[in-house]
């Protein structure tokens, strides 16, 4: 494809070589005059050159103006119709297309004979041929194993010895290609075991912990049962009706989101897992709660690029769902049992991936027929967001900033404050200190403080410190220092965790 396209004069001195075609002769310059392979650019000007040649030649198709643009793959065109006329009338528009370009498509291979027998025989993609049954007819499909006959999707995996360092299980986890997400349960728990080697400072090549050396263990003898999953290409249906259901889940390790294909047939209602994706929790202490909502967050994102990328079918409805008792706009509760992330934030085995009906089809809530449903309503205060805290460990810059940001709230909201110029005085940085204490303590001691303001009894961690919350509902250690004469701050100081 590359050596189809001319390079303009005036850039062929970019492409100046010397080579000599025997040792006897003197060396010569050369210029190449067509792109050429390993550069950076060639890629994106090839595939710029077939979006100004659908441009200039087919301008009034829409068709293949939106079959280039989108469904291209640089020199590979991944794309369908619903019907065989269809197809054998695209089929020729792109041969039509690609000969005024001085392009010939080849490689033609399909999920329909009938399509195949009006291509010429040596135009049509030649199957590799294989030993092993489960892999006999499947040709790469943009890194994915496709078996036209039965038009389904698999996954390439081939054992290697195994080596218990961290190099070899980080090797391990890019071997396993997923572009999709569809594996995010399994891919979940691998790298849960990665971030864990990193906590504990294991070096590259040095032998791993027992525990995880025997985790490791079993998931390498299980992986090549992801190579045995089949997972079917084709979703749609014919005058069927579509709908978008998102689900998102976070625990201590991990928050993960997955978005389902909801179709209506009208006999009968399926959902098909479209994609899927998951994050690590980071190695700083956050509470679930905000997990929750990283997930959430996750989970939008994959719905707005689903919809996008589905933009061939007409989707009624997008439904985002979540364990969470929280509720906005097109938001849903699942119970936990329900909810098809679940797996994905937590991890899951491989050997049990294949029989996780709920991961690949959704659960019961998904595909019920749309109905009057209850919501449960909260309030909430909105959450103070102190990124600081995570951007600087000094911490008079971040109360320097923080009284800054103080000064714009209170501008905004039409009360008293100094200039922006002028230096923070005594009494903003303190309040900027107490800003900062009640946002952390929110995020560690939030049910604490909340049974304490109800006259409960201090938990078990705490009740050794006798916590108190002062006038301002702060959280403070309490104990014999408060018959002493000392400053108040001295004698019963802001109660913080170790890892803040």
């Amino acid at each position: 494809m590359f050596r189809q396209i001319v390079v303009t004069e005036k850039h062929r001195p970019y492409q100046r070589l010397l080579y000599r075609f025997n040792p006897e002769e003197p060396v010569k310059e050369y210029e190449m005059n067509r792109v050429t392979f390993g550069q950076i650019c060639s890629p994106f000007i090839a595939i710029r050159t077939l979006h100004k040649l659908v441009d200039d030649e087919a301008s009034n198709d829409e068709t293949l103006k939106a079959i280039i643009h989108r469904d291209l793959y640089i020199d590979d065109i991944v794309t369908g119709t619903s019907t065989l006329n269809e197809a054998l009338e695209l089929t020729q528009n792109l041969i039509t297309l690609f000969k005024k370009g001085k392009f010939e498509l080849r490689k033609w291979l399909g999920n329909s004979e009938q399509l195949l027998t009006h291509i010429p025989l040596e135009h049509r993609q030649v199957l590799p041929i294989t030993f092993e049954e489960r892999d006999s007819g499947c040709t790469k499909v943009l890194g994915l194993k496709w078996d036209p006959k039965v038009d389904s999707l698999s996954y390439q995996y081939q054992p290697c010895p195994v080596k218990f360092s961290k190099r070899a299980i980080l090797s391990e986890i890019a071997r396993i290609y997923d572009p999709l997400g569809l594996l995010t349960p399994v891919t979940t728990d691998l790298k849960r075991l990665m971030k864990y080697l990193w906590l504990v400072g294991v070096n590259w090549d040095e032998t791993i912990p027992e525990e995880a050396m025997t985790s490791f263990t079993q998931y390498h003898r299980e992986l090549p049962v992801l190579a045995t999953l089949q997972i079917p290409r084709m979703v749609t249906h014919p005058n069927a009706t579509y709908e978008l259901h998102g689900f998102s889940d976070a625990s201590e390790v991990a928050y993960a989101a997955a978005v389902y294909l909801r179709i209506d047939t009208g006999t009968e209602v399926r959902c098909h897992l479209l994609m899927g994706k998951s994050k690590i929790a980071p190695a700083k202490k956050i509470s679930v709660p905000r997990l929750e909502l990283c997930g959430a967050w996750l989970l939008a994102r994959l719905l707005e690029f689903a919809k996008d990328n589905l933009s061939t079918i007409n989707i009624e409805k997008v439904t985002a769902w979540s364990d969470s008792m929280t509720h906005v706009e097109n938001w849903r509760h699942v119970p936990t049992n329900d909810n098809p992330t679940d797996c994905a934030s937590s991890g899951l085995r491989p050997d049990l991936l294949a029989n996780h009906d709920i991961w690949w089809c959704g659960p019961p809530c998904s595909e019920e027929e749309n109905e009057e449903k209850p919501i449960t309503l909260l309030s909430q205060g909105k959450e103070e967001d102190c990124r600081l805290l995570y951007q600087s460990d000094n911490l008079p810059k971040v109360l320097r900033l923080t009284v800054y940001w103080l000064r714009f709230r209170d501008r905004l909201r039409k009360k008293p404050f100094l200039p922006s110029t002028s230096p923070p005085t005594t009494d903003e940085t303190d309040r900027a200190l107490r800003s900062l204490v009640r946002w952390t303590q929110d995020v560690y001691f939030s049910d604490e403080k909340k049974d304490l303001s109800m006259g409960k009894p201090a938990r078990r961690h705490l009740r050794k410190l006798t916590p108190l919350l002062d006038d301002d509902h702060l959280l403070r250690v309490g104990g014999r220092l408060g018959y002493d004469e000392i400053p108040y701050n001295e004698k019963h100081p802001f109660l913080l965790p170790k890892s803040a």
